[in-house]
């Protein structure tokens, strides 16, 4: 029996719910998984209390336990993969982020930032394009890509405490991202091959929903490519309030 010297009471109820996403929270960010003591001291749990709440996690396949240090389990990481994008969102961006493809002939995607990574809400190719935008990104390691930027830079408190947000530099880009013509490039040593660019969509309330974004492969990007991609943003935001609308209208 695992003891650490307090008397712990194990949680019950709501209680055992909160501790489990708690361990499961703090062990999503550890790549090389926790032991014991580690996980104790990150959730401020007992230790008692830990071992019998990340056992029963191992037990459904939502931990894994190997060589006395625990892990992610295989149940986590394929209901992680299952994630879903706000289904007014995808509906609005669906039509807008084709014809963007389409008509700039490359690689066109709408993402979110979603637990400090930027998630996929949907993408498309040009024909003759056999490639896609990835499905997500971790907004910690890769701020200078364009849609990151956008939305590390739109996400205002929150977004602030990563990287580069603190500064200057995300004061005027969250400034220049209100100009009538927003949008932003990425260094082009970001990702080696590819250049993207990127503008917000905004919610009627004035909050960033979402990104929208296009690829090219090769060091200069298309003549007009600008202009077609805050065009999408911007047809993207007038139908994601007709989107918002239609709701209320259905839930009254």
């Amino acid at each position: 029996m695992v003891g650490d010297g307090n008397v712990a009471k194990v949680p019950c109820g709501r209680g055992v719910l909160e501790g489990a996403f708690t361990l499961l929270n703090v062990l999503s960010q550890a790549d090389n998984g926790l032991g014991l003591t580690e996980l104790s001291r990150e959730t401020g749990l007992a230790k008692t209390t830990v071992y019998r709440l990340v056992e029963q996690l191992v037990k459904v396949g939502a931990a894994q336990s190997i060589d006395h240090r625990y892990f992610i389990g295989p149940t986590v990481a394929r209901l992680g993969r299952r994630w879903q994008p706000d289904p007014q969102l995808r509906n609005a961006a669906y039509g807008p982020i084709r014809s963007l493809a389409e008509t700039a002939n490359t690689a066109a995607a709408a993402y979110v930032l979603c637990e400090e990574r930027v998630q996929l809400v949907t993408a498309a190719a040009a024909r003759g394009r056999f490639w896609l935008p990835p499905s997500d990104l971790d907004a910690e390691s890769l701020p200078g890509t364009a849609v990151a930027r956008v939305l590390l830079a739109t996400a205002g408190d929150n977004g602030a405490s990563s990287g580069q947000c603190g500064s200057s530099w995300h004061q005027r880009l969250q400034s220049d991202l209100r100009d009538w013509r927003p949008f932003v490039t990425d260094d082009q040593d970001t990702t080696e091959g590819i250049r993207w660019l990127a503008a917000p969509i905004w919610r009627s309330d004035d909050r960033c929903a979402a990104a929208v974004s296009a690829l090219v492969v090769g060091p200069v990007l298309p003549s007009g490519l600008k202009d077609l991609v805050v065009l999408a943003a911007k047809d993207i935001s007038q139908r994601l309030h007709l989107e918002a609308t239609r709701g209320v209208q259905s839930a009254g």
